[in-house]
């Protein structure tokens, strides 16, 4: 890394601990309190995070990455520039990071609104815990209706483990994703068009999995009201079973260790773990003489000295290599 690339100081890393700190106080009042409460304290940390636009630095620098022409954070309509700052703000106490696909600015009369996208709420859902998320939809059908128009019907599922269970959404049938074919006039049949009705079902697939890991979760998170989520997915919550573990293998020593009286064997144990931690080569040496003398003293077997030399020759190679 170059000396410029260490030089630079990020003026947002006080705003980011910040809104990692009141985000995580909102989701555990969120799961033991009222939702009234909740809501409080969301207001309220999200207030604070407002309260950093007010700063230069941190104004700049988020007007920055959200300049077009990095193409970092897409802009939809023309949002003055503290309505950027505002928006900017709260995806970044939502946990989004500019330049990851997961929202989007949009302008409009009464200023600004965060679109959150899929990856957004994958996002959203690896923070209140769930783990193994997957969204994957399939490739778009065209269905014409009699009295006229069309629509996009998207097959897949969406599915991931939350709370000790796998929780998975169908989208098939009467359930599957319905994207309208005007939504993007004169593109409807291209591959760019394909892609948006893509996106769009894969974001309706990932808001439906959120909502219901939002909900096992019992946290009360704000959602943009446009675009519910698909309510006829088919939901399957399964419990799932942990792998059975084997019983750790009983190494020989402490086989051989079961024929002595319990104050010896612990006697070797502690001999063995000389053994292991020595450092040097030299300490290595002087806790294997310790051993010898022992193993005299008390007419231990050689199979437990065999174990022995075989814990001094692996501590040594390691020694050596380190």
């Amino acid at each position: 890394m170059s000396e410029a690339a260490l030089s630079i100081i990020d003026p947002t890393e006080p705003l980011v601990e910040m809104c990692k700190t009141t985000r995580r106080a909102y989701y555990d009042v969120a799961r033991t309190r009222s939702r009234m409460t909740a809501a409080i304290v969301r207001a309220q940390a999200m207030q604070q995070a407002l309260a950093a636009g007010a700063n230069e630095q941190v104004s700049a620098c988020l007007l920055a990455m959200a300049n077009p022409k990095l193409k970092m954070v897409e802009r939809i309509g023309d949002p003055t520039d503290p309505d950027v700052v505002n928006v900017m703000l709260m995806a970044i106490w939502n946990g989004f990071t500019p330049g990851d696909g997961e929202f989007s600015i949009f302008g409009g009369r009464g200023g600004a609104t965060m679109y959150i996208k899929g990856p957004g709420y994958k996002t959203l859902m690896a923070d209140l815990g769930a783990s193994d998320i997957r969204v994957q939809p399939g490739f778009p059908k065209q269905q014409n209706f009699k009295e006229g128009g069309a629509v996009w019907l998207v097959d897949g599922y969406a599915e991931c483990t939350f709370d000790g269970k796998k929780i998975k959404l169908l989208f098939a049938g009467d359930g599957a994703v319905k994207v309208p074919c005007n939504l993007y006039r004169g593109q409807s049949v291209s591959s760019d068009g394909i892609d948006l009705v893509l996106g769009k079902a894969e974001r309706r697939m990932a808001k439906a999995l959120y909502a219901v890991v939002q909900t096992a979760a019992k946290v009360a998170a704000a959602e943009d009201a446009e675009d519910d989520a698909t309510a006829d997915a088919q939901v399957t919550i399964t419990q799932l079973i942990p792998a059975r573990l084997e019983s750790p293998a009983v190494s020989p020593l402490e086989t051989y260790l079961r024929e002595l009286s319990p104050e010896l064997a612990q006697h070797v144990r502690d001999h063995l773990l000389c053994l292991l931690a020595s450092e040097t080569m030299e300490r290595l040496e002087e806790a294997a003489a310790d051993f010898k003398a022992a193993a005299n003293t008390h007419k231990l077997s050689e199979r437990i000295r065999k174990e022995m030399r075989l814990a001094y020759i692996t501590r040594k190679g390691e020694i050596a290599s380190e």
